[in-house]
């Protein structure tokens, strides 16, 4: 235990067969700051053991906000945004449009008539 730096989170006694209650089961961690608490519980199911209970802190990275654009369609005219998608995509098909370049196309057409 000490080579690894363990320490034992139960500290309650856990068996009761004796007068003299004793700690026989333990949970051994070396990072004292991922458990929050520990304790034991009397359930019934056992003449004389005891449950452990632990809470374990648990950490997560928060994720990013999530971004939602709206676009305003009122002056959208299908016509014109059709013949600017033609005229700016039949120029890039003999070479390979990758989906990257091909949705920033898109995209930055569909701004143009929709803001």
């Amino acid at each position: 235990m000490d080579s690894y730096h363990f320490t034992n989170m139960v500290r309650d006694p856990t068996c009761f067969k004796s007068s003299n209650p004793t700690c026989i089961d333990l949970i051994l961690t070396n990072g004292k700051g991922s458990q929050k608490s520990t304790t034991t519980a009397e359930t019934g199911l056992s003449d004389f053991h005891a449950m452990i209970l632990t809470a374990i802190t648990v950490g997560f990275v928060k994720r990013g906000p999530k971004i939602k654009i709206y676009r305003d369609y009122k002056s959208y005219k299908p016509d014109i945004f059709n013949h600017d998608i033609l005229a700016n995509i039949l120029p890039c098909l003999p070479q390979r449009l990758d989906y990257s370049s091909f949705e920033e196309l898109i995209n930055s057409i569909l701004e143009t008539h929709t803001y």
